[in-house]
């Protein structure tokens, strides 16, 4: 076998090669150079090997760089031909390897020497299979009686291949590397026919096939005027990375992915697009106001079936969208891009409302577009709405970053602030001891990582707290802000805190538990504890265009209609003001002198609090930190172990090098933790039950340094006799159970498992009276399992208690069902970086409150791979299923499928 040497030559060898050969090609020093990869992972592949030589081999720094250009920044110099046969084709396969594409297209796999499709039939050619397919439509075998004409015949995919990898096996073959082992000889008799020589050929034929296939499309982008590249320099290395320009290229690229996808979208016929959940089709009913609009949900006119239909959708209210005539005859997908702006005010089975929202524009923004007003909607007519493509927060993270010179949380990403002297210790332990001294008469009591939070982190100018699901987070801020305003207040400091969440919801949680720990406090009456300035100290909420209960204690600010009462409010000495990153520049922007240009020298807040900042990115943090004063603090609050900013772009595959060294991709608080800010966490959850806590303490937090642990015993009620299998799942004293069953064969969706879960949902809906909003909840993976379950199961469905992981973090029940939902060995193994996500998992089994339901294949339990990180998260699955239900509670064949129900009896 090669060594890392051989490597490093053949690189550099093939880029010296390919480089000399473009140059006679294009005869010239400038030449249009285009690069063309079957697919991403080939990319991966190749990148990784050359990051392997980047200090070796003086050629290749700058040709790697060409290699990851982006199209979001420059135009791409790099195409995958798998990603256009998706888009632009319908071969009939359900894999798309290279081999099959090609074949095909007409791709003939031989040459003068070589049949390679018998050479390499091995886990390669060998997935189509000839068979018979009879007239009640069954198939059967192919035998020697079969005449070569039966009109019976037909080829099928009989196996997955999703890889376009040449296997291995064909190489350590070649090597006589494979070992004689007469037990394994019929599997590993194929690949020995193959000599190094014949892999050789096979790989030029390979690079033959992709020339095959790029000639195959008939219509390309001829209109493009394709830039010159200057040959030499990419040989030459000018390599620096800039954090800032790292994050704008972030925020390009993460919109470009997200536009290319919804355009996609966009190009799908309506009814496609209401099917997959993210449109609607809408009957116009009338007007209810100005701008607003009630229209009636449609879905048999497109075939659709309603109860489904919905059950999968993805539109919510508070979703902004576009609305669009399908009658249009030039409805194009970019012209739907640019459909009428509207938030969805209210959304049910029957009725949806629409706010048009005409007022916002894209002219001069980057990330926001022209939307067309004029489309008035008819009585009687239909229409269809979309996910909306602008990105209305994007534009002003963009300025701050163009504005960076003062923004001291972006000082100290670039360097570690040091840690502060804390002359006020004992202010702060007699603010605890007036908590203690409070919640003493509710039999409550801080936990000591509580303690340490509010008391110690005043001395870090940047504190990061890790919050274990459970924890409360909310609640621990709470007196930690009024803390700080209490101390400033006995100094005489003021102390204007900004409270900034990626959600609105998250705010108000934040803000509901402020306004709740101020209110206990107001007989505090002590002037020497700050009692004065909490009494009267301001709570403000921005935006979001709340519907829902006014938070006691909390005033609705609009920064818009209320320009004028905004520069006494932050000039007051102590006030809290809660509000999305974008929500701040708002807040300044219509506060500045001229009221429509931000100031940024302009520091109003002394204390900058980041909440749920592991869904936030680093971007949104530099604006959220963008108004905080020279000596001001910041508390950053989150847990890198749950749910991270959803992306568009895959990061995990960018190989460009200023993204590496920088990762702009990460989370707010991932990126601080990795920073080395110093960080506290609380380790004790008020939610779960002891059992779940210690299985994730084990298995995930004390990979943080944290003794994650709960003091919670409390089960569900023992249920009446109902059957073997539910009585077993139920039984009070086994607060995990895992279901584990045989069935193989399930994608995104899993009869066998919905099956499985029903019986239990009506268990604890009938015996246990547990309803959707706080009694069960039901976590799936994938939309057609949860519109499955949503069917049988309206009442559910209608309060959103079956719904993706996405939707339940931050949510808790008292009885949780996890369905793995897909059972199919290769799609498991394909989608495994998703299915298996540790995070995913995480947050998934951390909602009950009682008892853990997990539901799941064999072929996820059992699951083996070569890939590190996947193998790592598919760990956690065993331990949860051999560690933590190691009792057989019942075995038995249900409907056709073996099914075990495992748990382990509770400590108690």
């Amino acid at each position: 076998p090669p060594t890392d040497e051989d490597e490093g030559v053949l690189l550099r060898d093939w880029i010296l090669e390919l480089l000399s050969a473009v140059v006679q090609v294009a005869n010239s020093d400038q030449a249009p150079v285009h690069l063309y990869c079957y697919n991403r992972y080939d990319q991966k592949v190749l990148l990784e090997s050359l990051k392997r030589h980047l200090d070796d081999i003086s050629t290749i720094p700058a040709f790697f760089d060409l290699l990851t250009q982006s199209p979001a920044l420059s135009q791409s110099v790099i195409s995958f031909l798998f990603d256009e046969l998706q888009e632009r084709s319908n071969l009939g396969l359900t894999c798309l390897p290279l081999h099959d594409a090609a074949r095909r297209l007409g791709f003939d796999w031989k040459d003068d020497k070589y049949e390679f499709f018998s050479l390499f039939r091995a886990r390669m050619f060998d997935n189509r299979r000839t068979v018979l397919r009879e007239s009640n439509g069954s198939l059967v075998h192919v035998d020697k009686s079969t005449s070569a004409d039966d009109p019976r015949k037909v080829t099928i995919e009989a196996a997955s291949r999703f890889n376009s990898q040449i296997p291995l096996e064909y190489m350590y073959a070649a090597w006589g590397k494979l070992p004689d082992s007469k037990e394994n000889s019929k599997i590993l008799e194929p690949f020995k026919a193959v000599d190094t020589e014949a892999i050789i050929s096979f790989a030029s034929m390979r690079v033959k096939a992709l020339a095959h296939i790029e000639k195959w499309f008939k219509v390309k982008a001829r209109f493009i005027d394709k830039p010159l590249m200057s040959l030499p320099e990419i040989s030459q290395d000018a390599f620096q990375s800039d954090l800032r320009l790292a994050l704008e290229e972030y925020l390009f690229m993460e919109h470009h992915a997200s536009l290319q996808e919804h355009l996609l979208s966009f190009s799908l016929p309506v009814d496609r697009r209401v099917q997959s959940g993210r449109a609607m089709l809408l009957k116009h009913v009338g007007q209810i106001e100005r701008n607003v609009h009630l229209f009636k949900p449609e879905f048999t006119s497109i075939g659709l079936d309603p109860v489904l239909t919905m059950n999968a959708c993805k539109v919510k209210e508070g979703d902004w969208v576009v609305m669009n005539d399908p009658t249009d005859p030039q409805l194009t997908a970019n012209k739907i891009k640019n459909g009428r702006l509207a938030m969805v005010d209210e959304l049910t089975p029957t009725r949806v409302v629409l706010q048009f929202m005409d007022n916002v524009q894209g002219r001069g923004k980057l990330f926001c577009y022209f939307h067309n007003s004029r489309t008035s909607p008819q009585p009687g007519n239909l229409y269809v709405i979309d996910e909306m493509v602008d990105e209305l927060n994007a534009d002003k993270v963009l300025e701050s970053l163009r504005n960076i010179s003062s923004n001291l949380f972006y000082k100290w990403l670039i360097k570690t602030p040091e840690q502060r002297s804390l002359t006020n210790k004992e202010f702060y332990q007699q603010f605890i001891r007036q908590i203690d001294a409070i919640l003493a008469t509710k039999k409550r009591k801080l936990t000591n990582s509580q303690r340490k939070i509010i008391g110690e982190t005043p001395t870090y100018p940047l504190a990061l707290v890790q919050g274990p699901p459970g924890t409360g987070k909310s609640y621990t801020l709470a007196w930690a802000i009024l803390a700080r305003i209490a101390a400033a207040s006995v100094q005489g400091k003021t102390c204007r805190v900004a409270v900034c969440c990626k959600t609105h919801n998250a705010i108000k949680v934040v803000l509901k538990a402020l306004a709740e720990a101020k209110q206990q406090l107001s007989g505090f009456g002590l002037a020497k504890l700050g009692g004065n300035a909490i009494r009267d100290l301001q709570v403000y909420k921005i935006g979001g265009e709340d519907k829902g209960p006014v938070i006691p204690g909390v005033t609705l600010l609009d920064v818009y209609n209320e320009k004028a009462s905004l520069p006494g409010i932050l000039g007051m000495p102590n006030v809290v003001i809660g509000a999305t990153s974008g929500g701040l520049f708002n807040l300044m922007r219509y506060s500045s002198a001229d009221g429509k240009h931000v100031d940024w020298n302009s520091k109003p807040f002394d204390l900058v609090v980041i909440d749920e900042a592991s869904q936030m990115n680093i971007p949104e943090g530099v604006l959220a930190g963008a108004f905080l004063k020279k000596e001001g603090q910041m508390i950053v609050v989150g847990d890198h172990r749950q749910m991270p900013p959803i992306n568009a772009h895959p990061w995990k595959e960018e190989e460009k090098r200023d993204i590496v060294e920088t990762k702009p991709f990460l989370s707010l608080f991932e990126s601080l933790a990795e920073r080395g800010f110093p960080r506290e966490a609380l380790d004790e959850s008020f939610r779960l039950h002891e059992d779940i806590a210690e299985f994730l303490n084990d298995n995930i937090y004390s990979k943080d340094g944290i003794q994650f642990h709960s003091k919670r015993k409390e089960l569900i009620t023992q249920l009446p006799a109902i059957s073997d299998y539910v009585d077993a799942v139920m039984n009070p004293a086994y607060p995990i159970v895992v279901i584990e069953h045989t069935e193989h064969a399930s994608q995104q969706f899993n009869p066998s498992e919905l099956q499985l879960t029903e019986p239990i949902i009506q268990a604890c809906v009938q015996y246990l009276g547990l309803d959707g909003r706080n009694g069960i909840g039901v976590v799936v993976p994938h939309r057609a399992q949860k519109a499955l379950l949503c069917q049988r199961f309206p009442d559910l469905a209608e309060v959103r208690s079956i719904d993706t992981v996405e939707r339940f973090q931050g949510d808790e029940r008292d009885v949780i069902i996890v369905s793995a939902t897909a059972s199919d060995p290769d799609y498991v193994l394909n989608e495994a970086d998703f299915l298996l996500n540790l995070n995913r998992l995480n947050v998934a089994i951390s909602r009950p409150r009682k008892k853990l339901v997990v539901i799941a294949s064999r072929s996820v339990i059992d699951l083996l791979t070569s890939d590190l990180e996947i193998f790592e998260n598919s760990i956690l699955w065993k331990r949860l299923y051999y560690h933590y239900a190691p009792d057989l509670l019942y075995k038995s064949a249900y409907n056709g499928t073996e099914v075990f129900v495992k748990g382990r009896h509770c400590k108690g």
